[in-house]
């Protein structure tokens, strides 16, 4: 049968005492340690096995006096709490006994928190749930408040209410390490943003307007006045207006309504180059023998209108 006083959960055993300490008081356990040193831990129930016969008893009679001590000392502190309240003072958190909700309700008192501009600490029913970013050396001094426990799902620390002066007394140096981790990542974010605008700047300086339908495939070499770029991407479709219109100059002049984009551009490598030029080239051969051979049929077509006519000057006369 176990019977619980104050912190302690005593089971009788044939052989002795079964004890479950409660981590409200962090001074608990080593009174206790000290007062039954042939106690052991057994890690299979989290508890402290007393032999003897009389363990219980023992036990039993160190737990009531303990309780009555805690009875006494919560008492006090409640006092201090109000005293301090109405008169108006601050209240020394050094103060002994002042611990767990005391020690917070001492901190709100005082105008304090443990939360901090990178640290948010919220408060639970047996215990204070730590927030903040991964910074190694804050993860280091978390850990070195008594009974702190990670908790996966939450990205957050536990830490009981027993321990929250432990936690107090950190607070300050995990938030110095995570400022100045915050500082750090702001001034790469800031080169990276300048960066990122400087290429957004260049990106757009490359840009031209060109209608949807004359819109070349993604990747193609074209010569913009008198340079080679090659064409990266493309932007939305949008109908031209004549705002845009006049800006980007008079071929576009009577071409309202119709759908347009902007074409990306880069510089063309002088590889690239020299694939437009031999592109061109080309295209300018083929060019000149279609006019020749347009040529050479209109004038196939006026010598046939003539042989189907040759006397059209007779039925005139």
């Amino acid at each position: 049968m176990m019977t619980t006083i104050g912190g302690f959960a005593i089971t009788a055993l044939p052989d002795g005492a079964l004890v479950q300490l409660s981590d409200a008081d962090p001074t608990m356990l080593p009174r206790f340690k000290q007062t039954f040193p042939r106690a052991r831990f057994r890690l299979a129930t989290r508890s402290w096995h007393v032999p003897g016969v009389l363990a219980v008893n023992r036990v039993t009679r160190f737990a009531e006096a303990v309780a009555q001590e805690q009875r006494e000392v919560q008492a006090r502190i409640e006092r201090i709490l109000r005293d301090a309240e109405f008169e108006g003072h601050a209240i020394p958190l050094d103060t002994p006994g002042l611990e767990g909700r005391s020690y917070l309700a001492a901190l709100a008192h005082n105008g304090q928190q443990l939360s901090t501009r990178h640290i948010l600490v919220s408060v639970r029913d047996d215990h204070v749930r730590v927030g903040f970013a991964y910074n190694e050396e804050a993860v280091a001094l978390v850990r070195t408040v008594p009974g702190a426990r990670f908790l996966p799902d939450l990205k957050a620390w536990s830490v009981s209410l027993a321990n929250v002066r432990a936690l107090h007394g950190v607070v300050d140096r995990m938030e110095e390490s995570l400022a100045r981790a915050a500082a750090a990542a702001a001034r790469e974010r800031g080169v990276d943003e300048e960066a990122r605008e400087a290429a957004a700047r260049a990106r757009r300086a490359g840009r031209v307007l060109m209608l949807l339908a004359l819109r070349p495939v993604s990747g193609s070499l074209v010569r913009i006045g008198a340079e080679a770029r090659v064409i990266d991407g493309f932007g939305r479709t949008f109908l031209l207006d004549p705002k845009t219109a006049s800006v980007w100059g008079p071929h576009l002049h009577g071409q309202e309504g119709r759908p347009c984009c902007y074409a990306y551009t880069r510089a063309a490598s002088p590889r690239e180059a020299a694939v437009l030029k031999t592109q061109e080239a080309a295209h300018e051969a083929v060019r000149a023998r279609l006019q020749l051979l347009g040529r050479a049929r209109l004038a196939g077509r006026g010598q046939a209108a003539a042989h189907l006519h040759p006397s059209a000057h007779r039925h005139r006369s």
